[in-house]
């Protein structure tokens, strides 16, 4: 079975190639992955999380020419998270001035205010609850 395919099938956002690699992106409970050369039998090549879909497509969009990944908010594969701004943190490490380990040229409580997380399916969860 094809990548895309499989993407179909299991519900993936998105599916596309993007200079020579694959990348799939699929929406979590309260954001979203983009997988990197994904296999259909488990494992991929990176692991980034987005606030949304949208914002993941813009970074993809532009990857094109710069082949730079940015507005991510955790690489999964690094261990690194981005928070107070810019800074980025290794796993285990307090996300707070002086512990970051190097900065990135976005700032992702920006980008959390411009790109806002929206999943209907955790909307329509909540709503039942109340």
């Amino acid at each position: 079975m094809e990548l895309k395919e499989i993407c179909e099938e299991y519900k993936g956002v998105w599916y596309g190639e993007i200079n020579g690699d694959e990348y799939i992106i699929n929406q979590l409970a309260f954001h979203v992955s983009l997988l990197k050369n994904p296999v259909s039998y488990g494992g991929h090549e990176e692991r980034y999380c987005f606030h949304n879909v949208e914002l993941a497509l813009i970074a993809l969009e532009e990857m094109k020419t710069s082949n730079e990944l940015q507005y991510w908010k955790k690489w999964h594969n690094k261990g690194i998270s981005i928070a107070c701004g810019n800074l980025a943190f290794k796993d285990g490490v307090p996300h707070k001035e002086g512990f970051e380990d190097y900065s990135v040229c976005w700032n992702v409580d920006e980008l959390a205010k411009q790109y806002p997380f929206i999943n209907p399916a955790m909307d329509a969860l909540f709503s039942a609850m109340r």
